[in-house]
């Protein structure tokens, strides 16, 4: 009866994971979608602050990559999405950089 209810448990946390990593990638999908629509023209497909706009702006366009390294090895997750939405770094209201807060602002922080 033991291995019945392992066996059973074992497939019900197989499946589970997999319904998690499927969910992860369709959540990294749309991540790349909205990345590619709203930034990449700016911030370059890889996040690097190389788009096609990037050079006629009067600031330096930031490198995306490196905002854990910056950040102590920790992704900064609600500071940037607050920087995104403009409640954060006052150079996101000018022209150089949009507040996207309509498009992205959350209620979670």
């Amino acid at each position: 009866m033991r291995t019945i209810a392992h066996a059973t448990l074992a497939l019900f946390l197989l499946g589970s994971a997999k319904t998690a990593q499927a969910q992860n990638a369709q959540a990294a999908d749309k991540g790349r979608e909205l990345f590619q629509y709203w930034c990449a023209s700016c911030h370059g497909l890889a996040g690097l602050g190389n788009g096609p706009l990037a050079p006629t702006l009067k600031r330096t366009v930031p490198d995306l990559t490196g905002i854990a390294a910056r950040n102590g090895g920790v992704f900064p997750t609600i500071r940037v999405r607050r920087i995104i939405d403009g409640r954060e770094v006052q150079s996101h209201g000018d022209p150089d950089m949009p507040i996207w807060g309509t498009a992205f602002k959350s209620t979670k922080d």
